[in-house]
């Protein structure tokens, strides 16, 4: 029923499109129907990437960001439009960055840095403009990490955080800018123990969790929550691997274990299902990590415990997700 539904939107949506190409044909000069043209590749790329269509989808968020440049070139004062181009370069940076070309993907990321940054030059309160430039932020990070570049990427990252906690001190209460804040600090942490600093990022990622704790305290039954401090706990968790703290460790490891084991049996959806079972394969495999060593009994029980999971799950579905983490905890195993 969901797949008739989405492939009626998306006839709907190329319908629309051929009707704002039609029309922007008609007239150059009317820059309305340009507007419109945009819009529609910018829908009907949007629903291709969800579907999977990696390659449909930057054929038109491409168009999209050539039509929106044009208008911008006839109007550099409008800030709408220009603000329309610096969405359209995030999602044609991201289409890039999943189809494998992050050099592209960065041009793009780095052109819609600029526009955002003037923008927010011009309007300093602008909460839209500095939440969008905090999450353009975060992508550049993300990308620079994936290409190894751990001093740029930690720079954007904090970049990001100092962001959100101006937005943060404007609306104390918005508790999903405080989440972000979480996300901006984990990502942090994380670029700190790649490079080696480990009682920074140790101190980064507990930041991380007393901000998590706080939003579950007021919404308990929050699984996307949930969720978010069952990651940052094994993330954590590492940090005293690495350090060989094996009891601090398994603490946090075992507290995340508990968050998984409460979300699953509330979990309704199947993707939701599946969710909980890739965070309890990780968490598996870290306690399969601590304890081989000290009991490879317990070790190897942990490991087919995570194994067992991946292949019922893998014989099920025709994703190759299973498969990549069997393989990574099947790598644990033998290292």
């Amino acid at each position: 029923e969901k797949l008739d539904h989405f492939e009626s939107a998306l006839d709907q949506f190329q319908q629309a499109l051929k009707l704002s190409a039609a029309l922007a044909e008609r007239s150059d000069s009317n820059l309305d129907w340009q507007r419109g043209l945009a819009t529609s590749h910018s829908h009907v790329g949007r629903l291709q990437l969800l579907s999977g269509q990696l390659s449909e989808a930057g054929i038109h968020y491409e168009k999209d960001v050539e039509t929106m440049t044009r208008l911008v070139e006839k109007q550099p004062d409008n800030r709408s439009w220009r603000y329309a181009l610096a969405g359209s370069l995030c999602n044609f940076g991201q289409v890039l960055e999943k189809m494998g070309f992050p050099d592209e993907a960065m041009e793009k990321y780095n052109e819609n840095l600029l526009i955002m940054q003037k923008l927010v030059d011009l309007e300093p309160d602008n909460n839209t403009y500095l939440h969008d430039l905090a999450s353009l932020r975060g992508l550049l990070s993300h990308l620079l990490k994936a290409k190894g570049r751990l001093k740029g990427a930690l720079i954007q990252a904090r970049g990001r955080l100092q962001l959100m906690r101006k937005l943060i001190e404007k609306e104390p209460d918005n508790k999903n800018w405080r989440r972000e804040q979480a996300v901006a600090l984990s990502q942090i942490g994380r670029l700190l123990e790649l490079e080696g600093h480990f009682e920074q990022a140790r101190s980064t990622y507990e930041a991380a969790l007393e901000i998590r704790r706080d939003l579950l305290r007021h919404s308990p039954d929050n699984v996307v929550w949930q969720c978010d401090l069952a990651n940052g706990l094994y993330k954590t968790g590492d940090i005293f691997l690495a350090r060989r703290q094996m009891e601090e460790a398994r603490k946090y490891y075992e507290e995340a274990m508990g968050i998984v084991e409460k979300m699953s049996k509330a979990a309704v959806k199947p993707e939701d299902q599946a969710h909980c079972l890739v965070e309890k394969c990780s968490i598996l495999m870290r306690l399969g990590n601590l304890d081989k060593e000290r009991d490879a009994v317990s070790s190897f029980e942990y490991y087919n415990q995570a194994l067992a999971i991946t292949a019922a799950q893998a014989r099920g579905r025709s994703g190759t997700n299973w498969l990549e983490l069997e393989a990574t905890i099947r790598r644990n195993m033998t290292n």
